[in-house]
């Protein structure tokens, strides 16, 4: 029982001293990776992506207020600036496979050039929706009447792929001609590169917790073996004082033990002489 005890109290010990802190810092270590560092990566591509939307609507934008300048020049008509405007911005495509692109609205809202869903130019898009219920075109035309330019998330069919994925762009609004030019990226790769970084801390993390729980186990181990034993030889040296006791007891010869000039003990042999 007292070794049970002892064993008890050395492994409480050693779980408040080692034990428990490695746990704790395990726990803390992993908050601060599905908390601080995936959001960090996740937040660094979106930055990224969006200042590349940014710029490159700055360039469609040049494009807009070069045929706008031709038109008060008089060189050219409005109808025909616009429509050289559409004829250039309908054929620019960037992006790692050269299918990303421009669109163009206005404040009805309706899309006045859109080169992969032709079937929506011209259509009063009002009350459009994307699968998640959100009206895409009202947004845009809110963001524009509310800061001229500005970002807005919604999801859209991917190069008329069948399934629809989130996405950002931004757009800026064009007074003179009641035109919003915008240009987007779809975030599904975004989403991708997140998923594969959590993934790899994750098997790190649960590598690390592996490792750290073979060496507790295996000091715990030592240690539990280390008390067995100084258990056994605390019980075997009190055993072997109790029978040098009863030895020196039961003595028929007198003797006297000292200690620093002192009498420390006196058997009953002695004390019966």
């Amino acid at each position: 029982m007292k070794t049970i005890k002892a064993f008890m109290s050395e492994w409480g010990r050693f779980f408040l001293s080692i034990v428990l802190p490695t746990f704790i810092a395990i726990l803390l270590t992993a908050i601060a990776i599905y908390i601080v560092i995936i959001p960090a990566f996740e937040k660094s591509f979106v930055d990224g992506k969006k200042e590349s939307i940014r710029e490159l609507t700055k360039a469609a934008w040049s494009v807009i207020e070069f045929y706008y300048g031709e038109e008060v020049a008089g060189r050219i008509s409005r109808e025909e600036a616009q429509r050289r405007t559409i004829a250039v911005l309908q054929t620019i495509r960037y992006g790692e496979d050269n299918k990303d692109y421009f669109w163009i609205t206005d404040s009805r809202p309706s899309l006045i050039m859109h080169p992969y869903s032709q079937e929506l130019v011209g259509v009063d898009l009002s009350s459009y929706e994307d699968v998640h219920g959100k009206k895409i075109f009202q947004e845009i035309k809110k963001t524009v009447e509310q800061q001229n330019s500005g970002f807005v998330d919604y999801t859209w069919n991917k190069y008329l792929e069948k399934d629809d994925v989130p996405k950002l762009s931004f757009v800026k609004r064009f007074v003179e001609w009641d035109w919003v030019v915008g240009t987007g990226v779809f975030l599904d790769d975004v989403e991708l590169k997140v998923s594969l970084i959590t993934q790899r801390l994750s098997r790190l993390s649960l590598a690390a917790l592996g490792i750290l729980t073979i060496i507790l186990v295996y000091v715990g181990r030592q240690s539990f073996f280390s008390e067995k034993h100084r258990n056994t030889i605390q019980q075997e040296l009190a055993l072997s004082r109790v029978k040098y006791k009863k030895l020196v007891e039961t003595a028929t010869e007198p003797i006297l033990m000292f200690y620093e000039s002192r009498c420390i003990y006196a058997n009953q042999s002695l004390q019966k002489m």
